[in-house]
């Protein structure tokens, strides 16, 4: 490997030390970017299921019906890329959402040249066994803390099928706002896309959540 190759490698491993020390903590949630060994589990966790058996899918089709190794594959790749093809003009950081040390789910923030826009966009899917007991939202209060208080983001944007009714009855309880609708193609269905947004002057960061690690890795996202 030539010096012009090592100093890429390098940048790729500082890169990836400053993201994995990035954590949340809100009362009884962490969020990290999962390790390696810590992949399968989520995979387990999106294998068993995200929405109940015969529902129209609210996330992307490739995120039902796979087997755990299958997940696994999709998750590791997904996540590598988010570290190791890092641009600062278009990114996405998927961070792992843990209770009890035990994955239940996955958030990702993401965004396009930030530096000008200050904004993000935000989604997420939690396990069957963990939904309706609060954990999304408090996921959920996590990410937007991370964009608000740790980037010093100016608005939160996110979209949610018309008939997804817990995930827009979740983004009103954080004061998101409507902010127009357009039709889309699902399963060869026309389907509304309700489109959400929520601005820096209306965000309350919860007493609870703690952001470490991010000062490390700020200037990646200035």
């Amino acid at each position: 490997m030539g010096k012009q190759g090592e100093k890429v490698w390098y940048d790729f491993f500082m890169d990836a030390k400053s993201f994995y020390q990035i954590e949340m903590q809100t009362k009884r949630l962490k969020l990290r970017i999962p390790k390696n060994e810590e992949t399968a589990g989520l995979a387990k966790v999106l294998a068993d299921g995200i929405q109940e058996e015969g529902q129209p899918h609210f996330m992307d089709d490739n995120l039902y019906g796979k087997s755990v190794e299958e997940n696994t594959k999709v998750l590791k790749e997904f996540i590598e890329k988010a570290i190791y093809q890092w641009n600062k003009e278009n990114w996405h950081i998927p961070f792992g959402v843990f209770l009890d040390d035990q994955p239940i789910g996955l958030v990702t923030i993401f965004s396009n040249h930030f530096p000008i826009t200050k904004g993000f966009g935000c989604s997420y899917w939690i396990g069957l066994p963990y939904q309706k007991k609060g954990y999304g939202t408090e996921a959920f209060q996590a990410l937007l803390s991370f964009g608000f208080d740790g980037l010093v983001a100016r608005e939160a944007y996110v979209g949610a099928y018309s008939d997804n009714i817990p995930s827009l009855r979740l983004l009103e309880k954080l004061e998101f706002v409507f902010n127009g609708e357009y039709w889309m193609e699902r399963g060869g269905k026309a389907i509304k896309d309700r489109r959400m947004r929520l601005p820096r002057e209306k965000w309350q960061k919860p007493t609870d959540i703690k952001i470490d690690g991010l000062a490390s890795a700020a200037d990646l996202f200035i």
